[in-house]
């Protein structure tokens, strides 16, 4: 079922982030990491969502600050200009829930969410990221690049 859910998380990001961020996205399968996929001028922002059922695991999303500010102003319809770092948190948060809640809803069995969570860039570099099944891709849209990815059969610590 983890190929599966990757195929469904990439749908999901795809579908949630044009519809309800009016930001269109291309999946980048390429292998990398958080260094190749981030330039270090800008930081990075994110949140991780755990999730329970017939298989466990936490899926997170990573996004420069600027995009987030970019994708806070598309969500809730204000200029960049008056977004908050709080707003920009619980829109990261917010995108997260609704594309696992999204990639979760196309399968039969029964999940449970867990509560998204708001982590910076040490934390993220802080976590092990190991399970029986790791995947993570980029995103790219209008010049930034996204993070996200899948961690199976390990609870978030």
């Amino acid at each position: 079922m983890s190929g599966e859910m990757m195929t469904a998380m990439k749908q999901a990001i795809s579908e949630v982030m044009e519809k309800m961020f009016f930001m269109p996205v291309q999946i980048n399968d390429k292998p990398g990491t958080l260094s190749e996929w981030f330039s270090s001028e800008e930081p990075i922002i994110g949140a991780t969502l755990s999730f329970t059922g017939i298989q466990s695991g936490y899926s997170y999303l990573l996004i420069p600050a600027g995009a987030a500010r970019e994708l806070t102003a598309n969500f809730l319809g204000y200029s960049e200009d008056t977004i908050s770092e709080k707003h920009e948190r619980d829109t990261v948060k917010e995108a997260l829930n609704m594309i696992v809640g999204y990639m979760l809803s196309q399968f039969e069995d029964a999940f449970k969410l867990g509560i998204p969570q708001y982590i910076n860039e040490s934390d993220f570099m802080a976590k092990r990221l190991e399970g029986d099944y790791n995947g993570a891709f980029s995103v790219k849209t209008y010049g930034n690049c996204i993070a996200a990815g899948l961690i199976m059969n390990m609870p978030l610590q």
